[in-house]
């Protein structure tokens, strides 16, 4: 994965337009694409489990680490704030 990602950012830099990259190598990361990954899986309502499989990961902390604001807007203080009963003007 990681080297398709360096091709295509040297394919887009090919000819630059500018003195500006097009596409800045240090946004070429892998590791950008798998934080990215794991915040869209788990905002789509994917399980933990399945993101771990799917982004190779043995270990649950790095994907809890990467989802961690989707998280903490599912807590329960967060739901109970969003609740009809605290919603309103008093």
């Amino acid at each position: 994965m990681a080297r398709i990602i360096q091709q295509v950012a040297r394919v887009l830099n090919v000819e630059p337009a500018e003195a500006e990259l097009v596409w800045p190598k240090d946004h070429s990361a892998v590791h950008s694409i798998c934080i990215g990954a794991a915040h869209y899986l788990a905002a789509t309502g994917i399980d933990l489990t399945s993101i771990m499989h799917s982004g190779g990961w043995n270990d649950p902390k790095m994907p809890r680490c990467y989802t961690r604001d989707l998280a903490a807007q599912e807590s329960g203080m967060a739901r109970m704030l969003r609740a009809p009963k605290f919603s309103r003007a008093p």
